[in-house]
């Protein structure tokens, strides 16, 4: 008798563990579709915003050159749209390497990050230092050259970008895809376990890709610990 009662103990035990653990993968199952789904909705949101600031800046860049003047408007927007961008690149390629290990530094060169930055510091030093009140600014020759330059990287970005819809969006044209991104129907775009799809991985990399290849193609001097390509130049 006192030999069952061990064995059925021992058994309890066993079952007791069995349930525990079983019960540990379904939470550990549960809490990582919670972070999927939350991280898709995130993905959702920010590529959205991120394919919004390429395409606006790409219009607003062209416009300004058409015009050869840019108003503080848009100096403003093109200041705020080059920080969501480098932001939002940023971001993820951290997931990327960090939270998801989908890609390594070498998949996704800092090279766009650090011209959206640049951009950002330069519109903000023409906000601080140009702009005397919110008349348009009449762009002189230097100024003039500087835009155009941030035009070619606008233009590589913008194609990436209407790449990347097409891929989201294969059942839509071009042209309606642009047009869903500029009325913020970015979730349409994207499903609750999006973060698990390759799609974004792959803009990651050829956004890094293309915009890499521009600059050693634009700027060869530039140096690799002075990433300066349009701020502080004379």
């Amino acid at each position: 008798m006192g030999k069952l009662k061990k064995i059925n103990v021992k058994y309890t035990i066993i079952v007791a563990i069995i349930v525990l653990l079983a019960s540990l993968n379904v939470y550990q199952y549960l809490d990582k579709q919670k972070y999927t789904e939350y991280m898709s909705k995130e993905l959702a949101t920010d590529f959205g915003n991120l394919h919004y600031s390429v395409l606006k800046s790409n219009y607003v860049l062209n416009r300004t050159l058409d015009t050869e003047k840019l108003t503080y408007e848009d100096a403003t927007y093109l200041q705020s749209a080059s920080g969501r961008i480098f932001q939002n690149l940023s971001n993820y390629s951290q997931i990327a390497i960090y939270d998801l290990e989908r890609l390594s530094h070498e998949d996704v060169p800092e090279t766009p990050v650090d011209l959206g930055i640049d951009m950002s510091l330069y519109f903000e030093d023409l906000l601080n230092d140009e702009f005397q009140s919110e008349e348009a600014l009449q762009l002189n020759d230097h100024q003039l050259e500087q835009l155009r330059a941030m035009d070619e990287v606008y233009k590589v970005w913008d194609q990436e970008v209407k790449d990347h819809l097409i891929v989201l969006n294969p059942n839509e044209s071009e042209e309606k895809s642009v047009e869903m991104i500029m009325n913020h129907s970015m979730r349409e775009f994207y499903d609750e376990y999006s973060i698990t799809d390759d799609h974004w991985i792959d803009f990651m990399t050829d956004i890094s890709a293309k915009t890499e290849e521009h600059v050693k193609a634009n700027y060869p001097e530039i140096e690799y610990q002075n990433k300066r390509y349009f701020s502080n130049h004379e």
